[in-house]
């Protein structure tokens, strides 16, 4: 690594190890607004960060595949743990979150000013903040149908009631939310590419002749050549 020896290697996966195992105990306020879990979460996700810089930094030697496996291992789970009590939170609420990604993937590709956030989530293929939790809750909503703890079972088989206030919101509402703008771009944009990338194998192909003598052969000249 450049200006990193091994001790310092260890100590910052001793310490990344340690946070991801400790983890950030579940901060209830008396709202239910979460802010000073999240306010914790961030802190400390961040300052995992700050101890894994020389390792995921521009000038860093690591792969960025790398590189992002780090974030994803180290960092994410750190700001995403107990998400399932929370993500049914305005995104505003947890925006801190999406900040600290950004800065990672801004960071680590040492990308100018003018790249786009759907630009960097789509060419790292990491999700929004908002869709991993999303798609987290979807996990344990079905993993806890098949728990075998009734009482896990009870307190999540329910039926959001739609179109109710933020304060009513409950932990379900978060799988009837719409996705974000970045995951909605990156989608659309991947399915423009897909049917572009089809017409362009089609028309390196060159024309199709679907005879009995087969499929995408010449036909054949019954007569005989002069």
């Amino acid at each position: 690594m450049d200006g990193c020896t091994v001790g310092q290697i260890d100590e910052t996966l001793r310490v990344s190890h340690r946070a991801n195992a400790l983890r950030t105990p579940s901060a209830f306020d008396h709202r239910m607004s979460f802010s000073a879990h999240i306010r914790k979460a961030r802190n400390k996700a961040a300052y995992v960060m700050g101890r894994l810089y020389p390792m995921i930094c521009r000038k860093s030697k690591l792969s960025l595949r790398h590189k992002v496996t780090l974030y994803k291992t180290c960092i994410r789970p750190i700001m995403t743990y107990a998400s399932v009590v929370f993500a049914h939170r305005p995104h505003s609420s947890y925006r801190s979150f999406q900040v600290l990604q950004n800065k990672f993937m801004r960071m680590t590709t040492d990308s100018p000013w003018f790249m786009r956030n759907v630009d960097l989530h789509r060419d790292l293929d990491l999700p929004t903040i908002a869709q991993y939790m999303k798609s987290l809750s979807k996990t344990y909503f079905e993993n806890a149908v098949r728990h075998p703890k009734p009482l896990v079972v009870e307190a999540s088989t329910y039926t959001p009631v739609p179109d109710v206030e933020p304060k009513r919101r409950r932990p379900k509402h978060v799988l009837d939310d719409p996705d974000d703008k970045i995951t909605t771009d990156n989608v659309s944009q991947q399915h423009t590419h897909t049917q572009h990338s089809q017409r362009l194998r089609r028309r390196r192909r060159g024309p199709r002749f679907l005879t009995s003598s087969g499929r995408g052969s010449l036909p054949r000249s019954r007569g005989r050549s002069d």
